[in-house]
């Protein structure tokens, strides 16, 4: 298969220092459902087998199926009830791959790297959560017969059928890399799904990948998780929220990218994978041992964002249409508040900003000639989001910053309820 090429040529390109494999294994259904928290019921009297049943307590399970980088599962019945088939009639599975875990005080000892999909459908159709299609018989090997399991549920199934489910082995490959390999190790053996890069750079374990992911929560939210470290904007419905690609973490890391700098110059995705791997944000024990200055620019920085995200959250909640906004409205307002404030200004009265900005905004949106500075510049079109961050707008955020700025020095700092600071 063009995948297996694929992730062989990346495993050789990156060497044995990033990525180390233990020896292949074959692992039975059973035994994998009963390390990803599914366990098999038994009556102790009749020692026989009653029924599976999903486990809740985390520190019995040796497999998560969330790591960074995954994907929501938006598989549908008809895939699942495939993955079903292709067990009864012996078809191949692509092999499994688990990372060991090795992050301190985690609940679990491997993440799933590729084949979540795949075990959950497995352990969703043994706790009866869904049924195999009407129509549909087996041949299994040693029975001459075909055995009827016509829209049958697990629990429905001849007992020939359920040991050859339970039974059934998968080829697992297990590795040690970072978090960064795992996130590429991921796009690459799914069948050229390739990931938004992104994702890839919220899969590492940094202080600045993990306070990003907090503030947004997106795939916690997604999946209908804890979401109590997300961020008012989001849990009170300030923004137009939609889950796509980590596309809010992406913006969230622009603006904390745009506050690192005094004269921050680009924020496209070239900027981000830079700043993403600056060591300064890793927050990594013996560099900050080394770097004591670290620690002081870290969190001077996340609480300048910290700051600023509470401005933007005040001047949304007070503006004069009540109605969510966009994206491109949103991150509009950070880099103007931030720009202020890095200028000198501080906000008076929340109330008075949320009015002219929007005001100014709409005039802006309603203009429909390219977006241009007062040189003359093109910055982009002002309606797509992405041709202001993405593109051009990114790599030119100075100037992006001069053309939001223009109504403000046309105008009195008192209209927009700033004042000057006196030093």
């Amino acid at each position: 298969m063009p995948t297996i090429k694929k992730t062989t040529m990346f495993i050789r390109n990156i060497g044995p220092s990033q990525i180390t494999f233990d020896i292949e294994l074959k692992v039975s259904v059973i035994e994998l459902m009963e390390d990803f928290g599914i366990l098999k019921v038994y009556n102790k009297e009749f020692n026989t087998a009653i029924t599976w049943k999903y486990d809740k307590d985390l520190n019995k399970r040796i497999l998560t199926d969330t790591p960074k980088y995954q994907r929501l599962d938006k598989a549908d019945l008809p895939w699942r009830q495939g993955i079903i088939n292709s067990i009864l009639n012996n078809i191949p599975f692509p092999d499994l791959y688990f990372r060991h875990d090795t992050k301190p005080n985690s609940n679990y000892t491997k993440e799933i790297v590729d084949g979540g999909h795949r075990l959950r459908t497995v352990g969703m159709f043994l706790l009866n959560e869904f049924k195999l299609p009407n129509n549909y018989k087996v041949k299994l090997e040693g029975v001459k017969e075909l055995i009827d399991c016509s829209g049958h549920f697990f629990y429905q199934l001849d007992k020939r059928v359920q040991k050859k489910i339970e039974r059934h082995n998968f080829t697992v490959q297990t590795f040690n890399s970072n978090d960064w390999v795992a996130a590429q190790m991921f796009s690459l053996i799914n069948n050229g799904n390739e990931m938004s890069r992104q994702e890839i750079r919220s899969a590492i374990e940094t202080d600045l990948a993990n306070t990003i992911r907090k503030l947004a929560s997106t795939i916690e939210h997604s999946r209908g998780g804890d979401i109590s470290n997300q961020h008012r904007i989001f849990k009170e419905g300030l923004v137009d929220f939609k889950l796509t690609n980590l596309d809010w973490d992406m913006a969230l890391a622009q603006m904390v990218l745009f506050s690192s700098e005094s004269k921050c110059e680009r924020v496209d995705g070239n900027a981000l994978d830079e700043f993403y791997l600056n060591p300064i944000y890793w927050g990594r024990e013996d560099l900050d041992k080394e770097y004591p200055e670290y620690v002081v620019k870290r969190k001077e920085l996340m609480e300048t964002f910290r700051l600023n995200l509470h401005d933007v959250g005040e001047v949304l909640s007070l503006r004069p249409d009540g109605n969510k906004v966009l994206k491109n409205y949103f991150v509009n307002l950070y880099f103007f508040i931030a720009e202020l404030k890095s200028l000198g200004y501080t906000i008076v009265d929340h109330t008075k900003l949320s009015k002219q900005y929007y005001k100014d905004e709409n005039e802006r949106i309603n203009r429909k000639e390219d977006l241009k500075t007062t040189n003359g510049v093109k910055v982009g079109t002002f309606s797509l989001y992405s041709h202001l961050t993405g593109r051009e707008g990114g790599k030119k955020i100075r100037e992006r910053v001069k053309y939001l700025l223009t109504e403000f020095y046309n105008n009195e700092p008192s209209d927009y309820g700033v004042e000057k600071n006196e030093s």
